[in-house]
């Protein structure tokens, strides 16, 4: 009787754990072929858009074919999924080396990013990334890393017949530029014991908030 009761709790922690599971984003293979193929990019034509810094909203029709499309404003807005926490501006500086990205869309839909750069010869060179399928919950959580200095990133959404990616451009600055932009935004508002004290509090309050403001841009 006991052992009959422990395999019955068993069971059912087991069957919980399971749909605790199914329910949140579940990533898929991987593989580098694997993203392209799942949506349907067409790789050389990513690439020269990537070179030629074409970012933006692109579709995907059954039939494979690619094209820029502006029907949505909104940049973290893919139809059947919104990023909640994401880029918002299709080309951004920053100093973090990894990007953590959230948001909710509908069951079964299919989150990809990709990380690459363009070799000499044209090809494209996956750096990183991650493909999910989303579960019941609608959550979704990912995190990719990014090389230091230039990145492009593909975020692509696809749903039964409707596939979307964007592409963005990610410049990582290496740790020592914001080491200097700091330092030298606290040698500049540093007073000027020789000037009237009302000029030194004018000159440090500007300096510090044009200072402040440019630390602030590079680090979103």
């Amino acid at each position: 009787m006991y052992l009959k009761k422990t395999v019955f709790l068993v069971t059912l922690i087991l069957m919980a754990l399971c749909f605790s599971l199914s329910a949140y984003a579940t990533p898929d293979d991987e593989s580098k072929d694997t993203f392209f193929d799942t949506f349907q990019i067409n790789q050389k034509e990513l690439a020269e858009r990537a070179t030629k810094g074409s970012l933006g909203l692109y579709s995907v029709s059954k039939e494979g074919v690619n094209k820029r499309t502006d029907d949505i404003e909104d940049i973290n807005n893919y139809k059947v999924f919104n990023l909640s926490k994401g880029y918002g501006k299709l080309s951004v500086i920053t100093f973090s080396n990894t990007k953590i990205l959230s948001g909710k869309g509908e069951e079964q839909t299919t989150v990809g990013i990709n990380v690459f750069n363009v070799s000499k010869m044209g090809d494209i060179v996956s750096t990183d990334q991650s493909i999910q399928r989303i579960g019941a919950s609608g959550v979704y959580n990912s995190s990719i890393k990014l090389d230091t200095g230039d990145n492009s990133v593909v975020i692509a959404v696809k749903k039964d017949n409707l596939t979307l990616y964007r592409l963005f451009k990610v410049n990582v600055k290496e740790e020592k530029t914001r080491d200097y932009l700091e330092n030298l935004q606290i040698n500049l508002i540093q007073p000027d014991k020789s000037a009237p004290a009302e000029s030194n509090t004018t000159q440090g309050s500007f300096i510090k908030q044009v200072m402040g403001s440019t630390v602030d841009s590079l680090t979103k």
